[in-house]
């Protein structure tokens, strides 16, 4: 999701993980360009090549968790639904888009939700079983065994916290050079360790205030 951020007035994106990207593409779209606002609470359908805006009245100020089984009801019973509640009906600025139901999937950054509740946009819901061909299936097997790092050998998790592996995602700023982590409940945003090139997490010992 990206947009403008009711929450800062900036840029901003947000991932969510589960199944709605995967069945979005599968469905035959790579992404969805939003403009305008309806006139009445909508959902966006999204099935097999066709795109169809529908009445989403009745729907609104339902949870995200009920409203996944009710617009399946009316769409396909294994479709996937990203959908805002009340919070981003009413326009909460840290309002978050739920995708894949009770699984409970988030795009929570920059307030995502009060952007498609500011659009009367209450869901959008997808399905498709198009097989996604590889352009180059040997350069991607390729690519996927050389830029995958070979963890290194982690101290015991409890002696870290939770961002003890931190240090070997792909793709990760791992010495954290650029500060975007937040640490110790947003008082800081690197440890003291990280400063001699040990890495955010690979302190000896746990920090009385945890990660």
């Amino acid at each position: 999701m990206v947009t403008k951020s009711p929450l800062t007035g900036a840029y901003t994106e947000s991932d969510t993980g589960g199944t709605w990207g995967p069945s979005l593409k599968r469905a035959g779209f790579d992404g969805i360009v939003v403009t305008g606002k309806a006139a009445k609470p909508v959902y966006l359908w999204v099935g097999d090549g066709k795109a169809e805006i529908r009445d989403a009245s009745k729907f609104w100020g339902m949870d995200t968790y009920v409203l996944e089984e009710a617009i399946r009801k009316e769409t396909h019973q294994e479709a996937v639904v990203a959908s805002i509640g009340p919070a981003g009906e009413k326009g909460v600025r840290y309002a978050s888009i739920m995708n894949d139901g009770k699984e409970a999937r988030a795009a929570g950054r920059g307030g995502t939700g009060a952007v498609m509740g500011s659009k009367n946009l209450k869901a959008v819901a997808v399905y498709g079983k198009m097989q996604v061909e590889i352009a180059d299936p040997e350069g991607l097997r390729a690519s996927l065994k050389d830029g995958e790092p070979s963890p290194p050998e982690l101290e015991v998790p409890g002696t870290v916290g939770t961002g003890g592996g931190q240090d070997f995602r792909p793709g990760h700023d791992r010495e954290n050079s650029h500060r975007q982590l937040l640490l110790r409940e947003m008082r800081d945003r690197v440890w003291p360790e990280s400063e001699s090139g040990q890495g955010p997490f690979r302190s000896r010992r746990r920090s009385r205030a945890g990660v």
